[in-house]
């Protein structure tokens, strides 16, 4: 498997099966920013979901407080980030981030909808993995890398 991509910034085709292709780019240290921002929002969006209506306020407040609190130790890295990443909604936005870029006009939705098609799931991990992949050998993709662009200026 390739993984200059992660190196270079280059992105990777894929051709979903509506019939068209997108292009995933490697995620950014802002695109982590935003991905785990949106991982702490979801944290606190379903832990508030739970709160029963019918405890007192004091007992919500503190509830919310501390489901704040714990939000922000949830990272992409962490299991419960990764947990949040695994369903369907968290996969779309991943997926989302990542072709952003490319593709200004695509919403989430139309993200989600391409996802649930038929084998395009998988054709978005392998395509994510190969873009945003280290390569096993970074000095080895570097000075490849160099050599590339030498022959082409000549």
């Amino acid at each position: 498997m390739k993984t200059t991509g992660r190196v270079t910034g280059a992105p990777t085709v894929i051709r979903f099966n509506d019939g068209k292709e997108y292009l995933f780019r490697p995620l950014t240290d802002k695109d982590f920013d935003t991905l785990d921002e949106w991982l702490q929002s979801k944290y606190v969006e379903n832990g508030m979901k739970a709160i029963p209506d019918e405890w007192p306020e004091e007992k919500q407040n503190a509830v919310i407080n501390s489901i704040v609190k714990a939000s922000l130790t949830i990272t992409f890295l962490t299991p419960g980030g990764l947990q949040l990443l695994s369903t369907l909604q968290g996969m779309t936005f991943i997926a989302w981030l990542s072709m952003r870029k490319e593709q200004p006009d695509l919403t989430l939705d139309k993200v989600r909808e391409l996802l649930i098609m038929e084998k395009n799931l998988k054709l978005v991990n392998q395509s994510f993995m190969k873009v945003n992949a280290l390569p096993a050998n970074p000095h080895r993709a570097k000075a490849q890398m160099a050599t590339n662009g030498r022959k082409k200026q000549q």
